[in-house]
């Protein structure tokens, strides 16, 4: 008996230290969740960072209406390389860019299309990724996750435990910063920070820049590194195919792929450059080749090994809208 009454003292104790702190903290969450359901508190926008700026930018950029009749496609290189307001002047019409983060996939860039073809009939769409893209298909779940939700609308725990009894979510941390604090304006690091300043800062100057933007940082040797041996990974076929699908028989659509430094790959890239973009090019139905476009360029016009800096970003634009009229034709 004296067993089982220390018991429930040490029980009790327990109860009166934990209970009250514990009772706080499920309100809290109860609170939280309770403003966002009743839309007491703003829908979720979590402009927290770069990547999640860049793809909430492009989410929204694809379910609005349009005046572009060309569309472009693709991993950051497309994002980062190609000017759209410069391309938008020398082609004589509108050019939106919704080129994203590499990590969202195919997948999720069949998505923003499929977005912006329910509102809008672009004549032609442009499909440009970097070698290092169709080399290998590997999504980052948590960026796609992220991606998914806030199309969705939903709050997305980005950086908490995947469990009912992860703090962060018990408190309602995720919906807090998804909802309010990635609302403000988040500074950015480095270079970064240097360019742009802020995530609301970025967001406007792709806004400004029909989705492109620039990448301020300087290429090192550091960056050249990595196997060049570049192949297409067949797991691409089935999305390839589901890309294609969506785009309906009046519109074109043009493939092509974005330089690398030219001392990364070595010699005989620009023959093996070719076999690659054909194999990547047979993946999609009905598709225009941008086969003019440079394999490479000189290492000091690069900001990283896929990234061009923003003095040669013009260089590029100018390529890739003298290859679009030589296809055109």
């Amino acid at each position: 008996m004296t067993v089982n009454h220390d018991v429930n003292f040490q029980f009790a104790d327990a109860a009166r230290t934990f209970g009250g702190p514990l009772a706080v903290v499920l309100l809290i969450g109860l609170g939280v969740r309770l403003g966002a359901w009743l839309g007491l508190l703003p829908s979720p926008r979590p402009m927290l960072d770069a990547d999640r700026t860049v793809i909430i930018h492009q989410a929204d950029a694809s379910r609005k209406p349009s005046q572009a009749k060309v569309l472009l496609i693709g991993d950051s290189s497309c994002m980062m390389n190609v000017d759209a307001a410069r391309l938008s002047e020398l082609l004589g019409v509108d050019v939106l860019n919704l080129g994203s983060v590499r990590v969202l996939g195919l997948k999720a860039y069949s998505t923003l299309l499929t977005n912006h073809l329910k509102f809008n009939k672009p004549e032609k769409i442009v499909l440009l990724v970097n070698p290092n893209f169709v080399q290998k298909n590997s999504p980052s779940k948590v960026h796609v996750d992220a991606f998914e939700h806030y199309l969705a609308g939903r709050d997305y725990d980005y950086g908490g435990a995947d469990n009912l009894w992860d703090l962060r979510r018990i408190l309602g941390v995720h919906i807090i910063e998804g909802r309010l604090i990635g609302r403000l304006p988040m500074p950015l690091p480095k270079r970064f920070g240097d360019f742009y300043g802020f995530t609301t800062e970025l967001y406007r100057y792709m806004e400004e820049h029909r989705g492109s933007a620039v990448d301020p940082r300087i290429l090192n040797e550091g960056d050249l590194s990595g196997s060049s041996d570049y192949w297409v990974d067949k797991s691409y076929w089935k999305e390839a195919a589901m890309f294609a699908a969506a785009i309906p028989s009046e519109t074109r659509l043009f493939v092509g792929l974005t330089p690398l430094p030219e001392s990364f790959p070595g010699q005989g890239y620009a023959s093996r450059y070719e076999t690659l973009l054909s194999e990547w090019t047979g993946a999609f139905r009905k598709v225009i080749p941008l086969d003019g476009l440079p394999p490479t360029f000189s290492d000091e016009r690069f900001a990283t090994k896929t990234h061009l800096s923003p003095p040669a970003v013009g260089i590029f634009t100018e390529r890739l809208h003298r290859e679009l009229l030589s296809t055109m034709e």
